[in-house]
């Protein structure tokens, strides 16, 4: 991959895997008796995805498409107030 624009991208599509990836883990090392363990990690990584989506949409700006495509992903990680059932 010589090209640096797909490799933006391609890194983008691989953060798009390991995030929730990585948020599901903690949620498991956290559990329900430390919660605030799993709460961190899904603010920290939703603004880590939030960042990357969004400076992935400031290099897509030609492609229309594109540019919605990676908004609707921005969204998804917009973090939001985890609500517990117990």
């Amino acid at each position: 991959m010589r090209d640096p624009a797909l490799r933006r991208v391609v890194g983008g599509i691989y953060l798009s895997f390991l995030l929730p990836a990585l948020m599901g883990l903690f949620a498991q090392i956290g559990g329900t008796k430390q919660p605030q363990i799993w709460r961190a990690a899904f603010i920290a990584l939703s603004a880590i995805g939030c960042l990357c989506t969004l400076r992935l949409l400031a290099r897509a700006r030609g492609d229309h498409f594109l540019t919605w495509q990676q908004a609707a992903a921005a969204l998804l990680y917009a973090p939001s107030r985890p609500r517990l059932s117990c």
